[in-house]
């Protein structure tokens, strides 16, 4: 990515500067970190991941006289968005494309959330909007980390992470901010968002927590749609549902309530719904958003997780309910 581009993906970049310090793990690596047993992920030495979700092929040969470099491109098994093109393309296979001088091929993992800033002055600013781009091709999720950025604070537990997920069935995308978990000093209380969902065709209908809005532009030539959510608390859950067939929003969960809550004299964490859902998942995180425990179950209305094992306090619980994302703090 060029510099300008880095200033627009800091909160991509810092949040994978987070996971490294974890982890260990560098932002920038080879290909064969992640598939080792692939000759090809030797072959291309010159690609490499810029994080968990990108991949970048830069190109490394002059161009033609007609002004284009050709360049072959390997990505791994599975599907894959081509930013150049706006398209899905599928890996395991080489591939061959010609790019002028002003493209730098790189390519998302399909479903993946990319967070980004909106042009800044300089990067000590604090942004008040984040564009959200949402790749198409799957489900999937990420997480925004935060905090001070100019001390060692965060050694100390004193950072902030939101987690954004996307679920696509029945006609239907299911994207969801999740309240913020964690705190530091002087940390932002409202944000606004713009998300934007890539290599999408123009919907039927866009609902905001549950609400018909007319905030969203459909980019015919693009094929974006941008969602715009105005300031919200960042202790506020945000869901967006783009829908091709407005009959079908009203089918995502309807009428079914959910309650996550802590029985004492069980010592257990309780998620109930009023309905039955194929597919639950049930997080337990700590404060400060370290996951401490996760279970799942299928076609059942009620899910439960032993927290014998688990310290007494505070903790973050996060169901997922067939795509409908729930998050409720707890006291042990």
């Amino acid at each position: 990515p060029t510099r300008r581009s880095s200033d627009l993906l800091m909160p991509y970049i810092y949040t994978a500067a987070r996971e490294g310090y974890d982890t260990g793990v560098s932002i920038c690596r080879p290909l064969y970190y992640e598939w080792p047993e692939e000759n090809n992920a030797y072959r291309y030495e010159d690609e490499y991941y810029f994080g968990d979700d990108m991949i970048v092929a830069p190109i490394v040969t002059p161009v033609a006289a007609n002004g284009l470099a050709k360049r072959s491109v390997w990505l791994p098994e599975g599907k894959w968005y081509d930013v150049c093109r706006n398209r899905i393309v599928t890996g395991g296979i080489e591939q061959v494309d010609e790019y002028s001088q002003t493209e730098i091929p790189y390519f998302l993992k399909a479903g993946s959330i990319i967070i980004t800033n909106p042009p800044l002055k300089h990067l000590k600013a604090v942004p008040e909007e984040l564009i959200i781009k949402v790749a198409p091709g799957g489900d999937g999720e990420t997480q925004h980390y935060e905090d001070e950025g100019d001390t060692d604070g965060y050694k100390e537990g004193r950072y902030a992470t939101t987690h954004m997920t996307q679920v696509r069935a029945n006609g239907l995308i299911i994207f969801t901010i999740e309240p913020r978990v964690g705190i530091y000093p002087d940390m932002i209380e409202e944000r606004s968002y713009q998300v934007v969902f890539l290599s999408e065709d123009k919907p039927e209908e866009v609902t905001v927590n549950g609400t018909s809005t007319d905030d969203w532009t459909f980019d015919e030539m693009a094929k974006t749609v941008t969602v715009r959510v105005p300031k919200t608390s960042c202790d506020a859950q945000i869901q967006i549902v783009i829908a091709r067939n407005p009959s079908t929003i009203g089918n995502i969960n309807a009428g079914n309530t959910i309650d996550i809550y802590y029985d004492g004299q069980n010592d257990e964490v309780v998620a109930s719904m009023s309905a039955k859902c194929k597919s639950l998942r049930l997080q337990v995180l700590s404060m400060d958003g370290q996951k401490v425990a996760m279970t799942t179950a299928a076609n059942t209305d009620r899910i439960v997780f032993s927290a014998r094992q688990v310290p007494q306090g505070g903790y973050v619980c996060r169901l997922n309910a067939d795509g409908q994302v729930v998050t409720r703090k707890i006291i042990k």
